[in-house]
């Protein structure tokens, strides 16, 4: 990861920080500290657990895809990460900023709008009963 990225990945946290913090600041404490003492903590690990393997498995694919692209090392295709901090609206499959990456890294635009598109429609039908 350059310094670039790095420093998008760090404004990105620090306004996701500000939004939490702007939510919640009514919120009492005790009722932060009463949802906070349900989690049950292995299902939570669970969960990390599911979704990064989601995020390598992603990664595995795309780089099977560009297996002659021996420059690339394994991190440049963890893309699927964008998504990370996007979980909070319709397009949580990546969107626009995850499309953008892949353009950056040379990879047909029309092909891969397809596949965020499939995601997309896998996340609404998941989400929403029929």
């Amino acid at each position: 990861m350059n310094k670039k990225n790095l420093w998008g990945v760090l404004i990105v946290l620090l306004i996701s920080s500000l939004v939490l913090y702007f939510d919640l600041r009514a919120t009492p404490m005790a009722t932060l500290k009463a949802a906070a003492g349900q989690i049950i903590p292995w299902r939570l690990v669970l969960v990390f657990l599911a979704m990064a393997l989601s995020y390598v498995c992603e990664a595995l694919i795309l780089r099977g895809q560009k297996a002659g692209d021996s420059q690339a090392s394994f991190w440049s295709y963890l893309i699927p990460l964008i998504q990370a901090f996007q979980w909070d609206h319709p397009m949580a499959t990546g969107g626009p900023s995850q499309l953008a990456a892949m353009v950056e890294m040379a990879w047909p635009a029309a092909g891969q709008l397809s596949i965020l598109m499939m995601k997309f429609i896998c996340y609404l039908v998941v989400l929403l009963p029929i």
